[in-house]
């Protein structure tokens, strides 16, 4: 009897902390689903600029001044001409109408069609001497230079980055094939030495080159991350690395014509 009711008085103790200390419901994640990956796009040189120039903000900025220059020395420009306005009316009237003193007909006749057309402008210093309309084309100028300077610009560091990178994954290429050279090197002075044809300073020497292509192909990582990093930041709006470039070092470029030179 006590046995059952000291069983009884824990199954009360544990409902009533179920009761004061309730677990927390589960929470409801949606779960995205995953379609197959997209491949990574490939990028030449020509694209980069065309990117860069979609995304940089001081380049779009110059084109934005170059354009509203350009407008507003077309509105000085039109503001030097004369204004025209023209009216076209046209009266007409009954003419078989009876009046008391006779037949009713307007003064300029039956049917009257009227034109007219009014010629206006000022007579002042800014039209002969066009001070408005030169600086006009002076800031017009001045917008077509900076947007010029910004497009080179602009095209000097894309240009860099993007061969930064290329020539970032050349030496991470070569120092992974040096790496796994090394290793393989290893192995074999350590396999000799099992078999009593090597030293073991020649295992040492060849530890340590081993960790000497090791440090290198890390720094080579590094390397490539950051130029592919600085890269990234100047093609996508959302800092996508997942992309690569087109190597066309070694492949030859066709010279301009000497006249463009």
């Amino acid at each position: 009897m006590r046995v059952w009711i000291a069983i009884l008085a824990t199954v009360l103790s544990g409902l009533s902390l179920y009761a004061q200390n309730p677990p927390a419901p589960p929470q409801l994640q949606l779960a995205r689903p995953v379609g197959p990956a997209a491949p990574p796009p490939v990028i030449t040189l020509q694209d980069a600029l065309d990117r860069a120039k979609q995304l940089d903000a001081q380049f779009r900025s110059a084109i934005s001044d170059a354009a509203i220059a350009r407008e507003d020395r077309r509105q000085a420009k039109s503001a030097l001409l004369p204004s025209v306005n023209g009216l076209t009316e046209y009266l007409g009237t009954q003419g078989n109408g009876k009046t008391p003193n006779g037949r009713y007909v307007t003064t300029d006749g039956v049917h009257v069609y009227r034109a007219w057309g009014t010629l206006h402008t000022d007579l002042n210093a800014e039209t002969f001497y066009k001070s408005t309309y030169h600086r006009a084309q002076a800031a017009e100028a001045l917008a077509a230079a900076k947007a010029e300077i910004a497009q080179r610009g602009l095209a000097v560091v894309v240009t860099k980055d993007y061969y930064a990178l290329v020539t970032s994954e050349r030496k991470y290429a070569t120092a992974q094939q040096s790496l796994q050279q090394g290793q393989r090197f290893l192995e074999i002075t350590q396999q000799q030495e099992n078999l009593g044809q090597a030293a073991h300073s020649d295992v040492v020497k060849s530890q340590i080159q081993s960790e000497q292509q090791r440090q290198t192909l890390q720094e080579a990582t590094l390397g490539m991350e950051n130029s592919r990093l600085n890269l990234a930041v100047l093609l996508f709006p959302d800092l996508n690395e997942n992309f690569t470039v087109v190597d066309d070092l070694d492949s030859p470029h066709a010279l301009p014509p000497f006249p463009a030179v």
